[in-house]
């Protein structure tokens, strides 16, 4: 019995550790969809999401590690609501919401100022993302909500400029 549980409990830190492996190596939110060659609704909504996920994960990070501080802590609230309304474009198009392993491709940053310069690059990656997107032909209910979401990231992208200038 002590060998099948030893086995058991191998078989699963190796499991676990392919899975991370596998999820390191992926595209994913902004990243992947500025690699993207071929995009359609399917992709540029998992892409949106998968990218709201990781600023939500990462700003959670940020505060588990230095505290709630400005302006993670009010950002972090936004990513939810940009989630939420992701979800019903999901569902009015008959698309599968992903599961949320956002987790598996945080940075982890050193200090409060390196985390405000990666949240001045993740916003400046997510706009880029909704710029490329709304270049598409895209359905009307999508549109607004990439582009009600661009402007929220232009809004977070002064409000961590405006924050880093203080450091």
């Amino acid at each position: 019995m002590k060998t099948f549980i030893k086995i058991l409990s191998n078989s699963i830190l190796i499991l676990a550790f392919f899975n991370l492996t596998i999820f390191a190596g992926t595209n994913f939110g902004a990243k992947g969809a500025s690699s993207e060659t071929t995009l359609n609704l399917t992709k540029m909504l998992n892409y949106a999401i998968q990218d709201e996920y990781l600023a939500q994960a990462e700003y959670r990070y940020i505060i588990e590690k230095f505290g709630n501080k400005r302006p993670f802590s009010n950002i972090i609230k936004a990513e939810k609501r940009h989630i939420e309304m992701l979800i019903p474009v999901f569902n009015t198009h008959n698309i599968s919401v992903p599961q949320d392993i956002a987790a598996n491709h945080l940075i982890e940053t050193g200090s409060v100022k390196d985390s405000l310069k990666a949240g001045v690059q993740a916003e400046i990656d997510n706009i880029n993302m909704y710029q490329l997107f709304l270049k598409q032909e895209l359905p009307g209910d999508v549109r607004d909500v990439f582009e009600r979401l661009m402007k929220a990231s232009q809004n977070h992208l002064r409000a961590f400029k405006r924050a880093l200038s203080r450091y």
